[in-house]
């Protein structure tokens, strides 16, 4: 039972991204020049639910679950912003390198983010 109300939560974070990329492209497209203002304006929501995870309190489970699916807004102008890099340099190598660079700093991110994780800063794994 655990299993299947955990993957019914998890799956809000899915239509989240799901409507808020839609939402987003469908904006960018309609408005000229808007990637870069689009996609800072969707990172607004993801900034509140990081600072809410963090503050707050420990027994405040349902605001935290809201918080949480908040942060899945984020995506939306990650989306955006790899669309921006791929447009904005003049040049194949110059866009490649740009998109290279990108995802190298992604992927070197979420592979060390676990590192992060140690038992000695539970239960909000607050990293001094």
């Amino acid at each position: 039972m655990v299993g299947t109300l955990t993957t019914l939560l998890a799956c809000v974070d899915g239509v989240v991204e799901i409507v808020t990329i839609w939402t987003g492209v469908t904006i960018a497209a309609r408005i000229p020049n808007s990637r870069a203002y689009v996609s800072s304006i969707y990172f607004i929501p993801n900034t509140l639910g990081v600072f809410l995870i963090n503050f707050l309190p420990w027994e405040n489970k349902v605001g935290m679950l809201f918080a949480q699916w908040l942060t899945g807004i984020g995506t939306t102008g990650f989306v955006l912003s790899l669309s921006w890099l791929s447009s904005v340099p003049a040049g194949h190598t110059k866009r490649i390198t740009m998109n290279a660079i990108m995802l190298c700093a992604y992927c070197i991110g979420n592979t060390s983010a676990p590192f992060m994780w140690q038992s000695k800063y539970r239960p909000r794994n607050f990293v001094p």
